[in-house]
């Protein structure tokens, strides 16, 4: 992380909009709906930060977010 190389990302949390207000869809209960809108704008946030920083772009998921 010294050398730049490794680089931590977090929005702000005016990033996100009020997921408590978030209708369901595709048949999921609330909390999966908000989980599933979080990590899709989590996903939106880091390819954007990462838009210009390089040439190519890693993303490592932790197999317990599944």
């Amino acid at each position: 992380m010294k050398s730049g190389l490794l680089e931590i990302v977090t929005p702000s949390s005016a990033y996100y909009p009020d997921l408590k207000r978030m209708e369901g869809t595709l048949g999921d209960g609330p909390d999966r709906t908000r989980w599933r809108t979080k990590q899709n704008l989590d996903y939106v946030y880091l390819m954007m930060y990462a838009q210009g920083r390089g040439t190519y772009y890693l993303q490592v998921r932790n197999e317990h977010e599944l």
